[in-house]
């Protein structure tokens, strides 16, 4: 799943019977600040979002998109 974080995900369930993890997405605005420059800051991955591999939402090359309410999940495209 190419190191992306699966934390807080649930199955997809496809009428297909796809059973590919839903992935939360993480938005810059969700992490905290770095001490050190102020940039968004993952404290899952100890290092800046712009370098760790949460799945953001502008990865339409990996991942298919798709709303539970109000959150997004990102969903690995298929092969």
């Amino acid at each position: 799943m190419s190191g992306a974080s699966v934390r807080g995900s649930v199955s997809h369930g496809g009428s297909d019977g796809d059973r590919r993890p839903r992935i939360l997405v993480r938005y810059a605005s969700d992490m905290s600040r770095c001490s050190g420059c102020e940039e968004p800051w993952c404290e899952e991955h100890g290092e800046h979002y712009s370098e760790c591999s949460c799945v953001g939402p502008h990865q339409d090359d990996s991942y298919d998109y798709e709303y539970d309410g109000d959150k997004l999940y990102a969903v690995e495209k298929r092969l």
